[in-house]
């Protein structure tokens, strides 16, 4: 049957179309589907992902009435695809498709119900009463978590779940503490520029509604004695940390600390900096690669010892009781260290593939993987927005596919009595192989997040991958299986002395010429193409799989080629940035706040900026500034920053754009736009680009849109607009080296 006569023959004759020549794309397709219908179920969380994706991308939080129709969209559409079963392999897919989609999105509404809790309205200054849950020691004093909070001014209906506040120790204070103080408050604050990391979004999840600081001393009230559930084993964490750090003070023991119990706020920033700059910042937050090494020690120990003993080998399978021994171990190390969304996923990770041991199923599997990933993004869905979930998933997903492809190839090529050099060579062959695919398939990830790119982040971590594995965390596990016995001094100092070897290594590789370099922010497009590229590559088996590296290079190129914002300003004007010809910063800072300012840095690629005092000049003339505001010129359009109501007029008259913090909301003389004083608040800061001769403005609440997490005007102050302080409430995720992590 033919359908239209579109086309000609080179003879310039009519070519009638066939409809079999139409579906030749779809029987291709088909084809390549049914040749690898064993890789289907792969599939399954990335269509939950792109539910939750959908969900989290509304610019308003969904009704919540909306969740039954999806619930039932997803039962029949479910439904439909297993009776299609096989003989209709795309429109089957189609439908699984849309139902696990269906389940992410219902998922993702449903986190977001369980976690409902007040968020601190108004910025200011408040009386203060909760008990400790978690107190992390700091440089400067400690850093507290307080549940069951009392706040002096608010009904309980409007008081935060829990509130993170800094402290001087003055007062010897404990996990379990009823404490009273005065503290400055603010709600946790949103991103810097258009496209930043969330922090507010990321507390709200934890249940963060408020941090601050505390003016004066904490005055305990009493103990109550009980902790939440989530929180039972912090004061055990805090003797542990303690205990580690008395053998070695300084940045080694904290480390330390870190590594066993989470509490890293005693971390120094030059730490921090030598971590990152070294790629070695992934050892510090506790994730799958302690979980991993925590297990396949505890297993390798209890299936050769088991071994040992014939009357257990020969009569009991001892493969398998050292699986359930290394589960219950990594399920111990979970509960002492900080229990983190990162640590849990992988927790859900190794327990996947030791429950696979024990169904005599092959533990390294991208099945497993995606059973894994599937569990973890019905627990707790929002991690799939942050960079941890990214980088671990990214990581192993290269790991593994890698692994699949080239198990085969090894096992043909393995000599039954192979030489005794030839072990050693195969391992150091296979840590070097493994570290550039991690390597490779996090980098794009780390700069898309971070705007870092580490030169000899393979190289450090080929060393201390080793040490942390063999020696490191070995050592730490012997030294709390010894601690209650009092014999941990040398398991914990062995511990130490690697870990001191390992910010040696760190320090080494950071302070190398050209050890890192910085890039922009990226556009959101450059992580859409990086995560298609990926699952296409790492998912399927056939030649089609190369369809993703056109993708994945593209990212890159994305990335590399990203443009950094001419001008940022702050929703209260309290900072405003300017990027000169020459890519360099200039800060305009009328109350400092170094978050916003090291997110700037960051963002645009820089390490440092350049303060201009007022009046100024720039050297090429196209900035000026002086008492009442400034005036940037470039590509014939003029930008101007108004402080003053009576310069308002005057910069609409010669301006193409005009961000005023005080006067009209808009320009009665001339064709200038004007973003006034309330819509700069309500815009919660503000990014320009000279786009050839035009200027494109982007507001933080474009991106952010309407949720429980967001400010709206009438709210207050969404933030402290007056003091650096608050900084040291902030997690370490926002202050060190990883703001992504959650």
């Amino acid at each position: 049957m033919t359908t239209s006569l579109a086309n000609s023959d080179d003879e310039g004759n009519a070519r009638p179309v066939t409809r079999s020549a139409l579906m030749r794309p779809v029987a291709w397709l088909r084809s390549h589907l049914r040749a690898e219908a064993d890789r289907w179920f792969l599939f399954v969380p990335i269509a939950l992902a792109l539910g939750i994706i959908l969900y989290f991308s509304q610019s308003v939080m969904p009704a919540g009435w909306l969740a039954l129709p999806v619930f039932l969209f997803m039962l029949a559409s479910g439904a439909i695809a297993w009776r299609l079963g096989e003989r209709r392999p795309l429109r089957m897919l189609a439908l699984s498709g849309l139902a696990f989609m269906s389940l992410g999105y219902l998922a993702a509404a449903l986190r977001l119900a369980m976690v409902e809790a007040p968020v601190l309205g108004r910025a200011g200054t408040y009386g203060l009463l909760g008990t400790i849950v978690e107190l992390q020691p700091t440089a400067n004093g400690a850093r507290l978590l307080l549940a069951d909070v009392a706040i002096d001014g608010l009904a309980p209906a409007a008081t935060p779940a829990l509130v993170r506040v800094a402290v001087r120790m003055a007062t010897p204070i404990a996990t379990g503490d009823r404490v009273h103080l005065l503290a400055r408050l603010q709600r946790p604050q949103g991103p810097a520029l258009p496209g930043g990391f969330d922090y507010a979004r990321q507390a709200y999840f934890q249940r963060i509604g408020a941090l601050g600081f505390a003016f004066g001393k904490v005055d305990l009230v009493g103990h109550t004695g009980s902790v939440p559930l989530a929180q039972t084993a912090n004061p055990l964490r805090q003797r542990i940390a303690e205990r580690i750090i008395s053998f070695w003070p300084g940045p080694t023991g904290q480390m330390s600390a870190a590594l066993l119990t989470g509490l890293d706020a005693g971390i120094d920033q030059a730490t921090w900096s030598d971590m990152q700059r070294s790629g070695l910042a992934h050892l510090i937050s506790i994730s799958g690669l302690h979980m991993a090494i925590v297990a396949g020690t505890m297993f390798l120990v209890l299936r050769y010892g088991l071994a040992l003993i014939p009357p257990l080998a020969l009569r009991f399978p001892v493969k398998k009781l050292a699986a359930i021994g290394a589960m219950l171990a990594v399920t111990g190390y979970l509960l002492i260290s900080d229990g983190s969304v990162p640590a849990v996923r992988s927790w859900l990770m190794v327990l996947v593939s030791f429950t696979a041991v024990l169904l005599d199923r092959n533990p390294f599997s991208l099945r497993l993987l995606a059973f894994a990933a599937i569990v973890v993004l019905l627990y707790r869905p929002e991690s799939l927005l942050g960079a941890s979930f990214q980088l671990s998933f990214a990581a192993v997903l290269a790991l593994m596919s890698a692994y699949e492809a080239g198990a085969a190839r090894l096992t043909q090529n393995r000599r039954e009595d192979p030489p005794f050099w030839q072990g050693p060579i195969l391992y150091v062959a296979a840590a070097i192989v493994s570290t550039v695919i991690a390597t490779a398939a996090t980098t794009p990830l780390a700069a898309y997040h971070f705007q870092n790119i580490t030169t000899f982040g393979a190289l450090a971590n080929l060393l201390a991958i080793p040490l942390s594995t063999f020696v490191t965390m070995p050592a730490g596990m012997l030294g709390l299986a010894l601690m209650p016995l009092g014999l941990d001094r040398p398991a914990f100092l062995l511990m130490n002395a690697s870990v001191w070897v390992i910010l040696k290594i760190a320090h080494l590789a950071a302070s190398l010429p050209g050890s890192a370099f910085l890039v922009v922010q990226a556009p959101i497009l450059a992580l859409v193409l990086f995560g298609i590229g990926m699952v296409w590559l790492c998912l399927w088996r056939g030649r089609w799989r190369a369809f993703g590296l056109p993708l994945l290079l593209g990212s890159f190129v994305l990335i590399l080629r990203a443009q950094a914002p001419d001008m940022l300003v702050q929703p209260y004007f309290d900072m405003a940035a300017v990027r000169d010809p020459d890519g360099s910063l200039r800060l305009l800072s009328r109350q400092s706040n170094s978050i916003i300012r090291s997110s700037w840095l960051r963002a645009m690629g820089q390490q440092a900026a350049n303060a201009f005092p007022l009046p100024f000049t720039g050297a090429e003339r196209d900035l000026s500034c002086d008492a009442s505001g400034c005036l940037l010129a470039r590509h014939g359009r003029r930008l101007a920053l108004s402080f003053d109501a009576g310069a308002v007029a005057e910069d609409c008259a010669q301006a193409d754009l005009v961000i005023a913090s005080v006067g009209a909301e808009r320009c009665e003389k001339g064709g200038a736009r004007l973003l006034g004083p309330r819509a700069l608040r309500s815009s919660e800061g503000v990014a320009v680009w000279w786009t050839g001769s035009d200027l494109v403005l982007e507001k933080v609440s474009d991106d952010r849109g309407r949720w429980p997490w967001t400010w709206h005007p009438g709210q207050g102050h969404e933030t402290d607009q007056t003091a650096d302080a608050p900084v040291a409430a902030l997690p370490d995720a926002t202050s060190g080296p990883n703001p992504g992590a959650e």
